[in-house]
């Protein structure tokens, strides 16, 4: 029975191919570096940086628009508020690296009677 290299090896279109000569290697390496040597570097103009201040403006923009929060009155943030009469119960959640969620609830009228054994 054949192994999958055994199929991979006979299957591969390059197996025969000898690849290039000295001369043929020689001659494209020439031809890169001629290339890479001949061109003149990237100057930045105008409108790259513009270009980028205007999407920034834009995104300030939409998200001037896009927000719906109502606005906070000096009036209501100032108000003191009364303290709950019935305490409630205070959770503690938090999730594990795993995808485990703990959470954990804290009873505020929870009292130990006798001893624990």
């Amino acid at each position: 029975m054949k192994t999958l290299a055994d199929w991979m090896r006979e299957g591969d279109p390059l197996r025969r191919d000898p690849g290039l000569s000295d001369d043929e290697s020689a001659a494209l390496r020439r031809r890169v570096v001629q290339e890479a040597s001949g061109r003149q570097p990237r100057r930045l103009g105008w409108r790259e940086p513009l270009t980028l201040v205007g999407a920034l403006a834009l995104l300030i923009i939409a998200a001037m628009v896009t927000d719906r929060r109502p606005p906070v009155r000096q009036t209501d943030a100032l108000v003191p508020t009364a303290p709950a009469e019935v305490p409630q119960p205070r959770q503690l959640q938090f999730s594990t690296p795993g995808g485990t969620r703990i959470i954990w609830t804290f009873d505020p009228e929870f009292s130990l009677k006798g001893p624990v054994r």
